[in-house]
């Protein structure tokens, strides 16, 4: 990518660390990146033999669902949050 300024010569802008938007590439990199954090989820899910052994573990693109009872969703998110500084994922 290219940057021009009226006052300065053009000069290139650098990418540092990913993909660029729009890149075709993006979406499936980040499904292999992230996938290691989406199985971890879904044995918290699965694991255990009462009746709370249940859950969903939805991902799209970079948004990320769960629906579970409560224990198993605690347990689900303190798995993100101690993921995060690994996969850059953020809780919101």
């Amino acid at each position: 990518m290219w940057f021009m300024n009226k006052d300065l010569p053009i000069s290139p802008i650098n990418s540092k660390e990913g993909v660029v938007q729009g890149d075709v590439a993006g979406s499936s990199l980040y499904s292999l990146a992230i996938h290691p954090l989406a199985i971890a989820v879904r044995e918290i899910l699965q694991s255990g033999n009462d009746k709370n052994n249940c859950g969903l573990n939805f991902l799209f693109i970079d948004d990320h669902s769960i629906i579970a009872h409560f224990e198993k969703m605690k347990l689900a998110i303190l798995k993100v949050i101690q993921s995060d500084p690994r996969y850059g994922y953020h809780l919101n």
